[in-house]
């Protein structure tokens, strides 16, 4: 899930908890981007919006992947705009 997180909650309007919910029905591990609100293509996403996704950020990331999966790894990439997971599913 490379580039993927923020346009779920941003423009399809999904909330993490949600979308986080259904990868762990894929009963898969995951490589999933976290991308903070201070890269680029976050700033772009908000502008001009009127909701700005106060849920969105790192902890609350965390705290919803953390109830599904077990966070193996991680890696900040970009000066930490970015930061990639390795998460197994908590049942395996």
């Amino acid at each position: 899930c490379l580039a993927l997180v923020h346009h779920i909650r941003m423009t399809a309007n999904i909330p993490l908890p949600q979308f986080i919910e259904w990868l762990a029905t894929l009963d898969t591990t995951l490589i999933i981007e976290f991308v903070n609100r201070t890269d680029d293509m976050v700033i772009k996403l908000l502008t001009n919006k009127k909701e700005q996704y106060k849920d969105y950020n790192r902890e609350d990331f965390e705290k919803s992947l953390k109830k599904h999966f077990s966070i193996e790894d991680f890696k900040s990439l970009k000066d930490g705009h970015r930061i990639i997971y390795y998460a197994r599913p908590l049942n395996v």
